[in-house]
């Protein structure tokens, strides 16, 4: 998922156990853990990437081991198990990376299938981020698309998750701090091929990245969302499962739920009303 071609938001935010004047963390999440239609066995959307990763310098973690295994996120009782540990971890809303080209919708049945039937959604509210940007493959998909498919995309916005609506957030700036737990994209890299830090998937890695330092940004970002007004006081999270770019909160083998227990201590109850932790300048939020 490439956010520097992310031209569009749609916000569509249900009901939240937080108050008006809490901030809400929303994590970004990636929709590519399921079959395609026909699909059998484990080998299905970037499952296969993870295993096969390799580690490309000294001190490289990879690859990762996901506790929850292969799960096809289609499966309205696998999403829900995600809607619930994301509720008890005070994460407020997932935001879908949400696909539409020329050709129509794409990965959307952890939404539609997944989520959107699992009887525990309304706990997490959703959101879609249009996610405007060419897909590779052989899929042909592009990312800029005509005036008639546009309106084509936005009616079907309307028509089929408008029904989950319930308020959204009305906002002259659409402007949130962020906070990103990893970057690491090389498990996309073929096994055969070397990583120079130029491109991508063959990027540059970020390292060092722990749950006591994801737990010191949320924090500041915390603190940064609460000097904006009330409707605004939102933090978006990367990611809920990009595993194969290395942003993620599900639990893992080495660090388990540490990373959602950070989301959990900064954005509960004891956390959002506690004492801003630094100085910023209420002048540039």
């Amino acid at each position: 998922m490439k956010r520097h071609l992310l031209l569009l938001t749609f916000l569509l935010i249900g009901t939240s156990a937080a108050t008006a004047e809490d901030p809400v963390a929303v994590a970004y999440y990636f929709p590519n853990w399921h079959r395609r239609p026909g699909q059998t066995g484990d080998r299905f959307g970037e499952w296969p990437n993870i295993p096969r990763a390799l580690p490309r310098f000294p001190g490289h973690q990879q690859p990762k081991r996901p506790l929850w295994r292969v799960e096809d996120e289609a499966n309205p009782a696998v999403m829900a198990k995600k809607i619930d540990t994301a509720a008890d971890h005070e994460i407020g809303a997932f935001l879908f990376c949400w696909y539409y080209h020329e050709q129509g919708p794409y990965l959307d049945r952890a939404l539609n299938e997944g989520y959107l039937k699992a009887a525990n959604r309304a706990r997490v509210p959703f959101a879609l981020m249009w996610a405007n940007h060419d897909v590779g493959g052989s899929t042909g998909r592009k990312g800029a698309v005509s005036r008639e498919v546009f309106e084509r995309m936005a009616r079907l916005i309307i028509d089929r998750y408008f029904a989950s609506w319930d308020r959204h957030w009305k906002a002259s700036r659409l402007h949130f701090p962020n906070v990103t737990m990893g970057w690491d994209p090389t498990p996309r890299l073929r096994p055969d091929q070397p990583h120079t830090g130029k491109g991508y998937p063959d990027s540059p890695v970020v390292t060092g990245n722990t749950p006591e330092r994801f737990r010191a940004a949320l924090e500041q970002a915390r603190d940064r969302a609460l000097l904006l007004p009330p409707e605004r006081r939102v933090v978006t999270i990367y990611a809920w499962n990009e595993w194969t770019e290395g942003g993620y909160l599900e639990p893992e083998q080495r660090t388990g739920m540490e990373y959602l227990e950070a989301v959990r201590d900064i954005f509960g109850s004891a956390g959002v009303r506690a004492p801003p932790s630094s100085t910023l300048n209420p002048a540039s939020p």
